[in-house]
């Protein structure tokens, strides 16, 4: 039997291979998982309705009593009722302090409700949830609750995807952010 001597051309052909096999996936998955965790940009056609609705989310309006409908709040509840809503461009951003919170108020479920009749919902739209990544036990209240709402809107749970970021550290009130691809 005959030994095998690795010439430079050969540890050149293994290097690229091994570039091609493990550390080209590796790199477009991750490529791939960060763009999923990044909110949807919205086209801008340049008109004064776009930069009005835009600023809409950037300061949101409080909608209703921020007491009425939560189950059990704290003064260190912050107002739950906060939602930045833009109709046309079917988003909605709410908070949610799962701490203190078991379902939607009625408020913010009208609001989805009234995002639900936006023109951006098309038969084939899907319906991005946005939440933060917490405890399992906050985890599962907060999607609890949204995907009650969704259920009590007749919104078939199907057309709802999840999606998962980093919140900030230190915060009890979360930004969940609804929208359509």
């Amino acid at each position: 039997m005959r030994g095998y001597v690795l010439t430079e051309r050969g540890k050149l052909l293994v290097a690229m291979l091994i570039v091609l096999l493990i550390v080209l996936p590796t790199i477009i998955i991750t490529v791939w998982a960060v763009s999923r965790e990044m909110p949807p940009s919205e086209p801008t056609t340049g008109s004064d309705e776009t930069v009005q609705n835009d600023s809409s989310l950037a300061s949101p309006e409080p909608v209703g009593d921020p007491t009425s409908d939560a189950p059990s709040t704290s003064q260190e509840a912050p107002d739950n009722d906060t939602v930045a809503f833009d109709y046309s461009a079917g988003t909605m951003t709410f908070q949610f302090a799962p701490d203190s919170q078991t379902e939607l108020n009625d408020s913010t479920v009208a609001k989805i409700n009234e995002l639900l009749t936006s023109p951006k919902n098309t038969n084939d739209a899907q319906i991005a949830v946005e939440i933060p990544q917490l405890p399992d036990e906050e985890t599962a209240a907060l999607t609890n609750a949204i995907i009650t709402a969704f259920a009590d809107l007749e919104v078939s749970l199907s057309k709802v995807v999840f999606f998962v970021y980093t919140p900030d550290s230190g915060i009890s009130t979360f930004d969940v952010n609804i929208s359509f691809r």
